[in-house]
């Protein structure tokens, strides 16, 4: 998990703008949140994933509807 978050924080870095930089901060912050010991720890480990599904969903979106309004 540790290598995917930071091939995706390098990714996102590439493509960063003043448009997504506050949902770029929620994703380098997303292991703030990752808490506890046990179930509560693999708790906190699957909201994070769910959470970062989204937003890597969203700056997907975001950098589509960017690319359309360039063309």
């Amino acid at each position: 998990m540790v290598d995917d978050y930071e091939r995706s924080l390098t990714e996102l870095s590439a493509r960063l703008t003043a448009g997504n930089l506050s949902v770029a901060l929620e994703l380098a912050n997303l292991p703030e949140h990752i808490r506890g010991f046990g179930h509560v720890k693999l708790a906190s480990v699957e909201n994070a994933r769910q959470r970062w599904q989204a937003i890597e969903r969203e700056l997907s979106g975001s950098a589509t509807t960017t690319d359309k309004k360039a063309a």
